[in-house]
């Protein structure tokens, strides 16, 4: 797996044990965080959307120049 998904999934475990450390199960707490995170994307998702436009454009230009030589 990758090293962003090694790290990601742990720093998931690590939000759930404090949810559960607070008193909700374990269930509760991973529907909790899930949501929490659902939300941070939607309110990033014009930040993540302009940042995969970027990466397209770069490529296409990288691309291009390829071409050319």
């Amino acid at each position: 797996m990758s090293q962003f998904h090694d790290d990601f999934l742990e720093y998931f475990l690590a939000l759930v044990a404090e949810q559960v450390d607070r008193g909700h199960t374990r269930d509760e707490a991973c529907d909790l965080i899930a949501n929490e995170i659902r939300r941070q994307i939607r309110g990033s998702r014009g930040d993540l959307m302009k940042l995969l436009v970027d990466h397209a454009v770069d490529q296409a230009h990288l691309c291009e120049r390829e071409t050319l030589h």
